[in-house]
């Protein structure tokens, strides 16, 4: 793995070792502390234009499985993990979590301390960051970083809605192929359809206990 720097806002730097695409991507910083989850949380719509950091320390150890996709592609500006798992063992694995993150142009950092940087984020709230990963990208480094603090400053998230919502089923791009739904989540339809059965049955039951409860006072009242 080459080099990769995350940088924030107030000038701090961390250095560790780059995942995912080359290149500078600038973003909210932000963190998750999920212990799982994180294929979710790449594909979640709400975390557009963010820098994810995740808190748990071992990322990717059961790969990428498309069914778990919140949405069609990944919506983060850069992915941060403390250390991350590159032979993940799962019957669902379809990937390793760092090609996706290639394929999906998202530029990445792992080997950095994340509860330092959790508690920077959490003392001084979000904060905008960069990610910065190859050869040409990293030699702003030991220069003069003023330039660079003033455009990650500037940052901000615009048209955050309007940017995630579907665009036509043709112009769509996705790393992983899609199966049909019949196909790619046969559980998740019927876990979905006894839930619906359920609801209905205990509506019915409900109803059933109100009508005796009614007719048990009428015959209270009658007694009296």
């Amino acid at each position: 793995m080459s080099k990769a720097y995350l940088i924030l806002a107030d000038g701090t730097v961390f250095e560790g070792q780059s995942i995912g695409a080359e290149g500078k991507s600038i973003g909210e910083v932000v963190f998750t502390t999920g212990m799982t989850g994180y294929v979710e949380t790449l594909t979640d719509p709400s975390y557009y234009g963010q820098i994810v950091t995740q808190t748990f320390p071992l990322i990717g150890n059961y790969g990428v499985e498309t069914p778990d996709f919140e949405s069609k592609k990944s919506w983060v500006r850069g992915y941060i993990v403390r250390e991350l798992c590159e032979k993940p063992s799962n019957f669902r694995c379809e990937g390793d979590l760092s090609s996706f993150l290639k394929a999906q142009g998202i530029v990445g950092i792992c080997g950095i301390d994340t509860r330092r940087l959790t508690k920077i984020l959490r003392e001084a709230g979000v904060m905008n960051g960069v990610i910065v990963s190859g050869e040409k990208n990293t030699s702003v480094i030991g220069k003069n970083k003023e330039p660079l603090l003033s455009e990650i400053r500037a940052y901000k998230i615009e048209d955050a809605v309007k940017s995630v919502q579907s665009p036509p089923r043709s112009s769509l791009r996705c790393s992983l192929p899609l199966p049909p739904l019949r196909e790619r989540a046969p559980l998740q339809n019927t876990l979905f359809f006894s839930i619906l059965v359920r609801r209905r049955t205990y509506r019915e039951n409900w109803k059933n206990v109100a009508a005796r409860l009614q007719s048990f006072r009428m015959i209270r009242r009658q007694k009296r």
